[in-house]
């Protein structure tokens, strides 16, 4: 019998809304992903959950807010791995950058 020396790939599953937006609750960091200069960036931010909307803060002197002074496609996506099981879960949400009052 052959002796298997990479672990098999972890089991995949999608995830409904509500689990997405409850796991979210548990990391205060993940990255948003968007255009600049025609090539894709990415920046670690914080984030919240209020009521299902995510609220990110964007880092003040990095020149993102700039960037992003008007509704924009982003994504955001983020994770929570175990490393010594090699388990977790990873969250991407694709939509468009909204600003409050």
């Amino acid at each position: 019998m052959p002796h298997r020396t990479t672990p098999p790939p972890p089991a995949t599953r999608r995830l409904s809304r509500a689990e997405s937006l409850l796991l979210l609750r548990n990391v205060t960091y993940g990255r948003i992903v968007f255009i600049s200069r025609a090539l894709p960036a990415i920046q670690l931010i914080p984030h919240a959950m209020d009521d299902g909307a995510l609220l990110t803060g964007l880092p003040a002197g990095t020149g993102l807010n700039a960037l992003l002074t008007r509704p924009a496609p982003v994504v955001y996506q983020a994770d929570l791995l175990d490393p010594a099981t090699r388990l977790g879960w990873s969250v991407t949400l694709t939509g468009f950058r909204t600003f409050s009052p």
